[in-house]
């Protein structure tokens, strides 16, 4: 993933900006916008960091097998 959690959590921020009303965005406020943002952000960083230890567990377990097909050559 090329683009940050930050990055990422502004474009959808702003897609639902655009999506809302002009006196919606006005009730809802910068500061609200601002905690949706920062929520995005923390999933999408929790998403990245479970991404990554499945990687991690799938290059342990190829490791592994690799190790062991060897031995039975």
């Amino acid at each position: 993933m090329s683009e940050l959690p930050a990055e990422l959590a502004e474009k959808v921020v702003k897609g639902f900006r655009d999506v809302l009303s002009e006196a919606a965005r006005e009730g809802i406020g910068d500061a609200h916008f601002e905690d949706l943002s920062l929520m995005i952000q923390e999933v999408i960083a929790e998403a990245m960091n479970e991404a990554a230890d499945r990687v991690a567990e799938v290059a342990r377990t190829l490791r592994s097998d690799a190790g062991r097909r060897e031995l039975e050559l």
